[in-house]
């Protein structure tokens, strides 16, 4: 079952985005060191399009933890309104479209997001500065479907 999976990935990488092929090859890892078994009838798509969808839940969490308040209700609601968001077609000039945006931006913690941005930067931010960076930073994460923070 490994030898077929193996054999569809090499015959299909290049038709690949460079994203499915770094996930590819996240799934190869996976499965030679053991920590993935191939199903029988599970193409090697299918396997791809889990994984993608797990990367994506999983940078989602992490904006949330990052970002967002302490409260579980909180929590939740940004989370699902940030995915909800990624699974829109939104560009630049639609992301505040009925003010979406703005009530995403409502679940951040000011406080938590100053503290994570100064130690990444390595700088002191005013207010409008931490502002203007979670404005940039959640808008690149919801127009390109995810990226590590």
């Amino acid at each position: 079952m490994f030898k077929k999976t193996v054999d569809e990935l090499h015959k299909s990488f290049a038709t690949l985005t460079q994203e499915e092929q770094k996930i590819a090859n996240h799934f190869l890892n996976d499965v030679q060191r053991g920590d993935v078994i191939p199903e029988g009838g599970k193409t090697f798509k299918q396997y791809i399009s889990e994984y993608q969808s797990e990367a994506k839940q999983s940078q989602i969490t992490t904006i949330v933890d990052v970002f967002g308040k302490d409260n579980d209700a909180d929590k939740t609601a940004f989370h699902a309104k940030l995915d909800k968001m990624m699974n829109t077609k939104i560009t630049a000039s639609t992301i505040n479209k009925f003010g979406h945006f703005d009530l995403l931006k409502s679940y951040i913690d000011k406080s938590k997001a100053k503290t994570y941005l100064e130690k990444r930067g390595r700088v002191v931010l005013s207010s409008f500065k931490v502002n203007m960076e979670v404005d940039t930073l959640l808008g690149k994460f919801i127009l390109s479907g995810g990226v590590d923070v």
